[in-house]
């Protein structure tokens, strides 16, 4: 194949990545990646093993002269996030991914690029492939599932790692160092519907134009929420006419702020014109709020669009609107010791009309698991008050922040070395891999870092290709340090 990267460094991992974007990968669709991992692996005669979830572990002797000292485990996921701009014809489950590069950065053409978390994955490849290194011994992890609740994580067997030292590649950008991570809870919320036959006259509308974002990282940016303000929409126009619902699809994926949102309605033919007006009164006053966060929000309205026979009873349609509009989304509580640093946030992320209900999904996150618990219990309660079930998913633990790490410490040591320049340590809210491997290991010492990326989750996701080589030869470095 023709490799686009071809002239940047490092040149093997690039030819990885690209080979990696042939492949099909979202969450739950990792076998194929698996299998090149494998494939990989087998071609280079290193000892490999995969699990029935397609974990792939591999692990490599030290380079001559290191092969007795302490092994290093080096971790990232082969899942990646599959978004892509409404009017991009792409089918993630068979299609790969149209990489182009422009001004330095690496992108994919309407879909998210999966730099999230390709990146670990080809560095990961690049070390173990390589003879001209200087390292210790080499446990390299590639887990999945991680972007649907870390479910490979949890999934793989820790009996199997050795290492008391992990660098997990999942985080960013370059020259930052993560230091702990947010746990997690996710609450599925089913809302039973009843249908009668359509009756009145039909009416769409559209939330397009946000700007979405990874619901860690970008939560305390005050991004719109296309379902959040839909439902504002629908609250107000409820207000003062009879508005039946139809269909109710918002948002993809529970780590993501949802970008768009669509409803189809039916209001009484003499109320249309009222409920349009409504519409755009909330549209001018959301687009006022979010001038400056989310800039390209709009609503789209269309009258008497294509419908079928039938709609929501008018007290499903309440409940629903008023549940919907009750959710809480954003932050919720914010460190007093760390600024910046979100403690607690939650996110409506997902709604979805089946056939015989409604089903929400919400995900919060907290570095504090009482909190977190909370907040859950808050919502579920909400919940049984509009009739509505609730379970969990994808409860997951967090990393706390420990003062005294002796990795961490090497790896300032030598960003300092080759930059001159001092590794800025940083707590996210985002969601890592790296507190489950802590709660299995305990006395894991862990460094979380990567390239500069930006975008993960929206198909405005961009890999800087400067970045990515200075990375990598940190990595060489850090590798040949441990050898010392």
């Amino acid at each position: 194949m023709e490799y686009i990267t071809k002239g940047y460094q490092p040149e093997d991992a690039l030819r990885y990545f690209e080979e990696i974007a042939q492949i099909p990968h979202g969450s739950y669709n990792e076998e194929a990646v698996s299998q090149y991992l494998v494939d990989f692996a087998a071609a280079h005669g290193i000892e490999c093993y995969r699990d029935e979830l397609f974990n792939v572990f591999m692990k490599k002797p030290g380079s001559k002269g290191c092969e007795n000292l302490p092994p290093i485990l080096i971790q990232g996921h082969t899942d990646m996030v599959c978004e892509k701009n409404n009017d991009t014809v792409h089918d993630f489950t068979k299609d790969p991914l149209k990489l182009r590069i422009e001004d330095g950065w690496l992108k994919a053409s309407g879909t998210t690029l999966g730099a999230d978390n390709a990146n670990a994955v080809v560095y990961m490849m690049a070390l173990l492939a390589r003879n001209d290194l200087k390292h210790p011994p080499l446990e390299c992890l590639f887990t999945v599932r991680e972007e649907v609740g870390l479910e490979g994580a949890f999934g793989f067997d820790c009996s199997r790692i050795s290492a008391k030292r992990l660098l997990n590649m999942d985080a960013g950008p370059e020259g930052y160092v993560l230091v702990s991570a947010a746990g997690g809870l996710g609450v599925t919320i089913e809302k039973p519907n009843h249908w009668i036959p359509f009756a009145g006259a039909s009416l769409a509308l559209r939330v397009r134009g946000l700007d979405g974002g990874h619901s860690g990282s970008c939560i305390h940016q005050e991004k719109g929420n296309s379902n959040k303000i839909m439902a504002r929409v629908l609250h107000e126009i409820k207000k003062e006419c009879a508005i039946s619902l139809i269909n109710v699809d918002g948002g993809s994926k529970m780590n993501a702020i949802p970008r768009e949102c669509d409803v189809l309605a039916a209001l009484p033919a003499d109320q249309l014109g009222k409920a349009v007006q409504i519409a755009k009164k909330v549209e001018a006053e959301v687009k006022a709020e979010l001038a400056v966060t989310d800039a390209g929000f709009r609503l789209e309205v269309e009258e008497n669009p294509a419908h079928g026979d039938r709609m929501f009873c008018p007290g499903c349609s309440a409940e629903l609107i008023d549940l919907m509009y009750l959710l809480p989304y954003g932050v919720r509580t914010m460190s007093m010791e760390i600024p910046g640093l979100v403690i607690c946030s939650v996110n409506e992320a997902v709604v979805k009309t089946e056939e015989e209900k409604v089903v929400i999904t919400m995900f919060i996150r907290s570095a504090d698991g009482t909190i977190k618990a909370n907040l859950g219990e808050e919502i579920c309660t909400l919940a049984e008050k509009y009739g509505a079930s609730h379970s969990y998913y994808s409860d997951f633990p967090g990393w706390k922040y420990e003062k005294d790490s002796a990795f961490r410490q090497i790896c300032m040591d030598v960003y300092k070395k080759q930059t001159g320049e001092d590794l800025v340590i940083k707590a996210v809210h985002g969601g890592l891999e790296c507190g489950v491997f802590k709660d299995r290991i305990p006395d894991l010492d862990i460094v979380t870092m990567g390239p500069l990326a930006m975008g993960a989750h929206t198909p405005e996701e961009k890999l800087n290709l400067a970045s990515f080589e200075r990375v990598w030869n940190f990595l060489v470095e850090l590798l040949e340090t441990l050898c010392k």
